[in-house]
C-alpha cells in the first residue's frame, strides 16, 4: 500500500466568503423553520399568517442586512417595548441530540430528518 500525502486545500478568501455565506443562509432556514414550528404547533397559525410572518421576518433581516438597524436596535427595542432581555434568554433545560433526535426544552422527543 502506498502512502498518500494528504492533500491541503488552500482557501481564498472568496471560498471563505461563499461558505460563510452557506453557513449563514442554514442557519437562518433553521431559525426561520423553528418560529414557524412554535407558530404553528403552539399558536395555531395558519398559512395566512405565517406567510405574513415570513414576510416580516424577511423585511427585518434586510433592514439589518443594509445596516438600517443593528442587532443592538432590536435588542433595545424589544427590551424597551417587552421588557425581555434577549441577551440573557437561557434554555430551562440542557437541549441534547444526535444526527437523527432532538430533545425539545419541553422535554419531548422530536426526529427530524435534515438530509434534503
Amino acid at each position: 500500500m502506498k502512502y498518500q500525502k494528504k492533500k491541503f486545500i488552500n482557501n481564498t478568501k472568496k471560498d471563505n466568503r461563499r461558505e460563510a455565506g452557506e453557513l449563514i443562509t442554514a442557519t437562518y432556514r433553521a431559525f426561520l423553520l423553528i418560529g414557524i414550528m412554535a407558530l404553528r404547533d403552539e399558536f395555531g397559525f395558519g398559512t395566512s399568517r405565517l406567510q405574513r410572518f415570513i414576510d416580516r421576518v424577511n423585511d427585518v433581516y434586510d433592514s439589518y442586512e443594509r445596516g438600517y438597524i443593528s442587532l443592538k436596535d432590536m435588542t433595545g427595542t424589544i427590551e424597551n417595548e417587552t421588557g425581555i432581555n434577549v441577551l440573557r434568554l437561557e434554555h430551562r433545560k440542557e437541549l441534547q441530540h444526535d444526527d437523527s433526535k432532538r430533545i425539545s426544552a419541553s422535554g419531548k422527543e422530536a426526529r427530524y430528518d435534515d438530509k434534503q
